[in-house]
């Protein structure tokens, strides 16, 4: 699966910064040369990122990078973690660090469906974050990807979310407002995904999707420590 094989992957670098790229995303020429100043054994670098449709080359690719502007993010927990514009972004083809760091964080964890994002919120919690306010890495979009299915089928569910924001929930860093904060989150969002099968009584597909949302939901809220991979130092 992807997260096995990112692992693995990694694991086989002889050198020790780490650059993944998706097949289906692509990154600009001058993306390593604006980046790996930035990268150290404490920082994750991520970049802005932009779409574009699958076998037509992005006019941006052919465009001279010679310099961006970035901002670092010390780490440690604030609520305005979710919501940042780069957040989103994390991929691996957006990202780049160091094996040491890769390795220290645990590397991708295998039991949570997004497991680049997930990464990605632990290096906020416990490293640092550069975000270059650049767009070099484009994303590809292709007939029947995850993001036009989310897109084409109103019954979607989110439960990839679920899993890092019970996970952080759980984790001693977080003060007590700030657990409170985050589970209040959680539960708003339960909510207004409860809504929607209200809404549409008479189908099916919503009544199955949110059948399967509720059970992953309260399985990972009220299950034990055994639904949670390690936790990095």
């Amino acid at each position: 699966g992807f997260t096995g094989n990112a692992n693995r992957c990694v694991d086989l670098c002889k050198n020790d910064i780490i650059k993944l790229l998706c097949d289906d995303d692509l990154i600009h020429p001058d993306f390593l040369i604006n980046t790996v100043p930035l990268v150290d054994d404490r920082t994750l670098v991520v970049v802005d990122v932009a779409k574009f449709e699958i076998g037509k080359e992005p006019a941006a690719m052919k465009q001279r990078v010679e310099s961006v502007e970035s901002e670092r993010r010390k780490g440690g927990y604030g609520a305005d973690m979710w919501y940042l514009k780069y957040t989103p972004s994390s991929i691996p083809s957006a990202t780049l660090l160091t094996k040491t760091l890769f390795r220290e964080m645990g590397g991708f964890d295998k039991n949570t469906i997004t497991s680049d994002w997930d990464f990605f919120i632990e290096c906020a919690l416990y490293r640092d974050i550069v975000h270059v306010k650049t767009p070099l890495c484009f994303v590809g979009v292709w007939p029947g990807s995850l993001t036009e299915e989310m897109l084409v089928k109103p019954f979607f569910y989110p439960t990839q979310g679920l899993y890092t924001k019970i996970r952080v929930y759980r984790t001693k860093r977080l003060q007590p407002a700030q657990r409170r904060s985050l589970l209040f989150q959680i539960l708003k969002g339960y909510f207004m995904q409860s809504l929607r099968p209200v809404k549409q009584p008479h189908k099916k597909a919503y009544r199955a999707g949110y059948s399967d949302y509720s059970k992953r939901f309260w399985s990972l809220l009220l299950g034990g420590k055994e639904n949670f991979g390690p936790r990095p130092n």
